[in-house]
């Protein structure tokens, strides 16, 4: 009930409606009838934005369907074995001053990427910045955690002072060692981008998908506006983007 509540983007819904409306309604020589086209197509667009079931059916374009990772077992354990896993935050305060704090995605990829390591055993590298080895970083917060859930230090590793997925891969390969298998966690919507930086570094990764944001189960309500639609609408913007402009800047198939 809350996302109903909560005055954006749902509230720009609602006026964008009102003032389509009001712009019909007025002489075609009135100011507002002016822009009454432009009115529908934002309009248009904020529905767009705020309906669950259409974001939905991007961000599930996008994550593909969901499905258990190819994830050997107990049995296949090897130690040469390496999780990259992608850090996930804030890196800044708005001074400027380093301050790094994982966000929710990259709690659920730090969580993740330790539930793998138990299956498979080998390396665990974390990503993110923003300092170097002698300032905080997500890389190394993430770390932390992963000792105090019973990963040895020996067999962790950071891969610091990158801002972006891109930043982090470059800083990640040089950390991947032997011959054996590589996994990269990172959230099933990031991940269409992040394998593709991959590739074109030349690690050969195997997707471990988390943090789906699809919805499982469209019903009826998922056709109603709120608030939380918008935010699966900027994660694809944002993949989206992100893909064309590192296509453009040739760091990814």
């Amino acid at each position: 009930m809350i996302q109903y509540l909560t005055p954006s983007p749902l509230l720009a819904l609602a006026l964008l409606a009102l003032f389509t409306v009001s712009a019909w309604r007025q002489p075609r020589s009135a100011g507002l009838a002016r822009f009454r086209h432009v009115l529908v197509a934002l309009t248009f667009w904020a529905w767009l934005c705020c309906t669950p079931a259409i974001t939905n059916t991007f961000v599930t374009a996008i994550e593909g369907p969901p499905r258990a990772a190819d994830v050997p077992s107990t049995a296949l354990r090897a130690a040469n074995t390496t999780i990259v896993v992608l850090g996930s935050g804030e890196m800044w305060t708005p001074g400027r001053q380093a301050a790094p704090r994982l966000d929710e995605n990259g709690w659920e990829r730090l969580h993740e990427g330790v539930r793998l390591w138990r299956r498979t055993d080998g390396t665990l590298i974390f990503t993110g910045g923003p300092g170097g080895s002698d300032q905080p970083t997500l890389a190394g917060q993430m770390a932390t955690v992963a000792h105090e859930l019973g990963v040895p230090a020996a067999q962790v590793a950071v891969a610091v002072g990158s801002r972006t997925t891109y930043e982090d891969l470059v800083a990640a390969k040089p950390l991947i060692t032997g011959n054996g298998p590589v996994w990269l966690v990172t959230s099933a919507v990031h991940m269409p981008r992040a394998l593709a930086v991959a590739r074109q570094l030349g690690i050969d990764a195997r997707p471990y998908p988390v943090d789906y944001r699809q919805i499982r189960q469209v019903t009826w309500r998922a056709w109603i506006p709120d608030n939380a639609a918008a935010d699966r609408m900027n994660a694809v913007l944002h993949e989206c983007i992100g893909r064309l402009w590192y296509r453009w800047q040739g760091w990814a198939h």
